[in-house]
């Protein structure tokens, strides 16, 4: 399920918003008054765009982050970039163990996958993806309990795409 964010307008499944840190409006998060649930397994995102970026390379997201989240095996947390069919992963947890942010992070990715070839550069319909899905979070054994641990997942702030004019 997805939220979109564009021209003022938002559809809020799951996600929720909450007055921003850097002084705007808002902020974007999984579960800003606790935890994701770990025993949904649903894919849950929040999609910001369409930008049209026609006229721009080398182009970037900025953003600020504060993500806590379980070990990639058992909760996926990804950046993703859309332009029409094509899809790419941006950013995503992969190192072992969770990722816990103790404080506002600033983050700046390329908005390219160097491995494929595909860009957002001189593209319209651009959107990017802030994806996270509890992947594993029963066990198999009963006795042993969920795998995944309970954490906030996204919360985002200050959304900025830049690129220099060609």
């Amino acid at each position: 399920e997805t939220v979109i964010v564009s021209g003022g307008k938002s559809t809020l499944i799951q996600l929720n918003f909450a007055p921003s840190f850097g002084g705007g409006l808002y902020v974007i998060g999984v579960h800003l008054a606790g935890c994701y649930d770990i025993t949904d397994f649903n894919e849950y995102s929040v999609k910001a765009g369409r930008f049209d970026l026609s006229g721009y390379t080398d182009v970037t997201l900025r953003f600020w982050r504060w993500l806590n989240t379980d070990d990639p095996k058992y909760v996926r947390s990804e950046i993703r970039c859309r332009v029409g069919n094509q899809v790419w992963t941006i950013w995503k947890h992969d190192t072992r163990g969770p990722l816990t942010d103790t404080n506002w992070v600033y983050c700046v990715y390329p908005i390219n996958d160097p491995s494929t070839g595909l860009t957002a550069d001189d593209k319209k319909d651009v959107y990017i993806e802030w994806v996270y899905q509890v992947i594993d979070g029963q066990s198999l054994n009963q006795i042993e309990g969920p795998r995944a641990w309970p954490a906030t997942g996204w919360n985002i702030d200050d959304i900025e795409i830049s690129g220099k004019p060609k």
